[in-house]
């Protein structure tokens, strides 16, 4: 039995988009859906309740985040197999099936991941290498703008993934992972610590702490509409995705860091929310003045 747990704020039309390519998806394998809804206040409990009658759908108390909504699911989750799905995705056909059945064959393996892609086919950087000072200087930065081959972003982006074969990487997105229930309980599930991003990444970092690999299989494949939920809050999306950083860093990083460097970090990482939050300023100055 493999339970999809989906966290859902706010977007009810993609979680019913995403539930009618499920049962494609699994294949001969069975399957339930768990929805754990983050205190979304514009009905979305009701009217998914009531569309999706076999699923579970129960509202969590309050916008707990991703991670701790995905704990929240797989707490009333059934199967062997948790799959842990963002609603902006479809799946495609039996790609739930392929990456059970590669986790039943490789029992050393903590998370599996598929090749995501987007409305037209294009391959998602879903897998990656765990995040460095560099990549973060040259991601989403004046800096990558102005050298977008910088081999520092290709590296953490993994560029040169294999897509043949499945691959082991340092991490997944968590808008597309599998792992078996006992190495999800085994290290805790997520850290509710990380209210919105790199909660991905410290699961997986401790993954591999606990001797479970950590692979990227493109033999499934899942389409992703990067955003859905978080574009309707992209001001505090940033800023939540900066302090998850900085919680990252704190966590797994600070000790690796000659004492004298630390407070660079913080700084560093307040310095580039600083401009993300100018970059999307000017965008949405430049988008009104367009509709004036």
């Amino acid at each position: 039995m493999v339970s999809v747990c989906v966290v859902n704020w706010r977007t009810a039309d993609e979680t019913l988009t995403m539930a009618a390519s499920l049962p494609a998806g699994a294949g001969d394998v069975p399957w339930e859906l768990i929805v754990a809804d983050n205190a979304s206040g514009d009905g979305s409990v009701e009217r998914l309740s009531e569309a999706l009658p076999h699923a579970t759908v129960f509202d969590t108390g309050g916008n707990l985040g991703f991670g701790t909504g995905v704990n929240r699911a797989a707490e009333k989750a059934s199967g062997d197999w948790l799959f842990i799905l963002n609603p902006d995705t479809v799946v495609h056909e039996r790609a739930i099936q392929v990456l059970v059945e590669y986790l039943s064959q490789n029992p050393d393996v903590g998370a599996v991941g598929p090749k995501m892609v987007d409305a037209v086919g294009s391959r998602q950087a879903s897998a990656r290498s765990f995040p460095t000072a560099a990549a973060a200087m040259f991601r989403h930065t004046l800096l990558g703008r102005l050298f977008p081959s910088n081999r520092y972003a290709a590296d953490y982006l993994m560029s040169d993934l294999p897509q043949d074969r499945p691959s082991e990487v340092d991490w997944l997105s968590g808008s597309a992972m599998m792992l078996p229930r006992r190495a999800f309980e085994a290290v805790d599930g997520f850290d509710e610590d990380f209210f919105m991003y790199c909660e991905d990444i410290d699961i997986c970092r401790r993954l591999w702490d606990e001797g479970h690999r950590v692979v990227y299989h493109p033999g499934a494949t899942v389409e992703h509409t990067i955003g859905a939920a978080s574009d309707k809050a992209q001001a505090a999306m940033i800023r939540e995705h900066h302090r998850s950083m900085l919680k990252y860093y704190r966590k797994h990083l600070v000790h690796d860091v000659p004492w004298l460097l630390r407070p660079t970090y913080p700084v560093g990482i307040s310095l580039r929310h600083a401009l993300r939050q100018l970059h999307r300023w000017s965008l949405e100055q430049r988008h009104r003045r367009r509709r004036r």
